[in-house]
């Protein structure tokens, strides 16, 4: 009875010392805040993902296959990313394509097919001569190949990538980009998915899809070329608000745009766009243009009866430059901005890897982006060493560091497959990280904040109550020994007397008649 009594008492006091700490923990590192579909995943989503961070294929899978490419993109898609990110550029006729460079000889076979004299000097270029992409129309442009950009020896890289692939693809239009998406996640991604639970239900449950992830491309300088990206960007996506063959737009990728309510055991769907910039006034133009643009271009649909999709989570991109933490008051300053002109329509900031370095300098970064509730996508991870940022040895360093200890909300990565796997280690999830990555190797400096003391109080609280619920702890124990103890004493004397009196018994047996007859 005593041993259960003692026993009771200790896991009183374990449960009542592990709920306190719980909230303390929860509450220190943030704050329940809402979460922006598709940019942040709630970890209350119980469905078959199995990390809760988003993983964004840049430029498709391009450590395998030449950047930009249809096969690039499908490979992505293959490695279970949740969107595919390209970069749109527009032709001289006007029609968007994805290609990260303007200058076409960067990454395309361009100088073999066109002679020098179809290159051209742009002074916005500092002079440099190059194959311009909105030199050259559609058609054109179709008849380039795409090559790996970080080929061996390539410029003299030192990167690995394989050339095998060189002159094969050809640089793919939005269209084509969208219409790879739609057949993935309408027709080939189901046939990962479960066979239909019922009779009656004939297709398996989507449970999972792939978006796109656009930036539009230096906007400014199209516009010097009079071509105005967005206007472009708007044009492309009126002939999927139309409706389809079967007389339904459900499918299409401007569905689901909007950020859907998220509730636990429900089934995440991200969005299937999010458009990204560097620019914030060109994501407030799009913003400001999109509720005004006639989707619903198609004489045979009844335009009154249909409202416009609601614009698109929208994402700023940032580099080191742009993402000072210290001053909040200059009007060229990013969380300036944030705060008072892009607050209406923004969802993430993606800043580069080197804003977030070191991890005292990401903390500060991440409870500014937290605050105004931006989710975090940190660009871009590449798996060879002279890609990989100083603070880190090789590329799992980089992506350990970033998603599981600085805990971004998402990643642009070239490859897919080592970031997938960083992501669903259990230590990745839980965020259990140290303090390896601070700029020096003494204890990392706080984040300024007015509520430092605050913190120092209850930290020296939180210590204080571990220890003295160690020492009941240990009280309760070291009772519970005693008294083992003593009945173990105990219990060993009594068998023991019992045998010495048995012993004694069978000595001291009442002779019989026999035994009287025999002497």
């Amino acid at each position: 009875m005593m041993v259960l009594l003692l026993l009771t008492m200790m896991l009183q006091l374990s449960s009542s010392g592990s709920s306190s700490g719980g909230v303390s923990t929860s509450t220190t590192k943030m704050n329940p805040r809402r979460r922006h579909c598709g940019l942040k995943i709630s970890p209350l989503v119980r469905n078959n993902r199995l990390s809760h961070k988003v993983i964004i294929g840049h430029r498709g899978a391009p450590f395998h296959l030449p950047e930009h490419t249809i096969a690039s993109y499908r490979l992505a898609l293959e490695l279970g990313v949740d969107y595919i990110e390209p970069d749109l550029v527009s032709t001289k006729d006007g029609r968007l394509v994805a290609s990260h460079s303007l200058d076409l000889n960067d990454t395309t076979n361009v100088a073999d097919v066109f002679p020098i004299s179809r290159s051209d000097t742009k002074e916005r270029n500092n002079n440099r001569t190059g194959y311009w992409i909105s030199d050259f129309t559609l058609k054109e442009i179709k008849t380039l190949r795409v090559r790996q950009r970080y080929g061996y020896g390539k410029n003299g890289d030192t990167n690995f990538r394989t050339t095998l692939y060189d002159d094969v693809f050809t640089i793919p239009t939005l269209e084509e980009i969208i219409n790879l998406l739609y057949n993935w996640n309408t027709n080939l991604l189901p046939q990962y998915e479960s066979r239909p639970h019922t009779e009656i239900q004939q297709q398996p449950i989507i449970t999972r899809r792939a978006g796109l992830y656009a930036e539009l491309k230096d906007p400014k300088w199209f516009l010097d070329e009079n071509l105005n990206l967005v206007d472009l960007f708007l044009k492309e996506l009126t002939q999927y608000a139309n409706a389809n063959g079967n007389g339904s737009n459900d499918d299409t990728i401007l569905h689901d745009t909007q950020c859907p309510l998220i509730e636990v055991d429900e089934y995440y769907l991200v969005p299937q766009l999010v458009v990204q910039c560097f620019d914030g006034d060109v994501l407030q133009e799009l913003y400001d243009k999109w509720s005004k643009h006639n989707f619903f271009n198609d004489k045979n649909t009844t335009t009154e009866l249909l409202s416009p999709p609601p614009p698109p989570p929208m994402v700023i991109l940032v580099d080191k430059e742009e993402c000072d933490t210290k001053n909040n008051k200059d009007e060229r300053n990013l969380w300036f901005n944030i705060e008072h002109k892009w607050d209406t329509f923004l969802h993430g900031i993606g800043p580069s890897k080197s804003c977030l370095e070191p991890l005292e300098t990401a903390k500060i970064f991440q409870e500014k982006a937290h605050k105004h509730n931006l989710a975090v996508h940190v660009w871009t991870t590449r798996p060879e060493y002279n890609n990989v940022d100083e603070y880190f040895q090789n590329q799992i360093e980089e992506l350990e560091y970033f998603l599981c200890h600085v805990g971004a909300d998402g990643i642009f990565t070239e490859d897919v497959s080592t970031a997938k796997t960083i992501v669903q280690r259990p230590n990745c999830q839980l965020n259990q990280f140290n303090n390896k990555y601070t700029s020096t190797a003494e204890t990392p400096t706080s984040a300024p904040s007015d509520n430092n003391n605050n913190n120092d109080c209850s930290n020296k609280n939180k210590n204080s109550a571990l220890n003295e619920e160690s020492i009941y702890l240990a009280l309760a124990m070291g009772i519970m020994g005693l008294f083992i103890g003593v009945l173990s004493t105990v219990t060993i004397t009594t068998s023991r007397y019992c045998k010495s009196r048995r012993h004694t018994r069978r000595q001291l047996r009442i002779p019989t008649q026999d035994d009287i007859e025999m002497t």
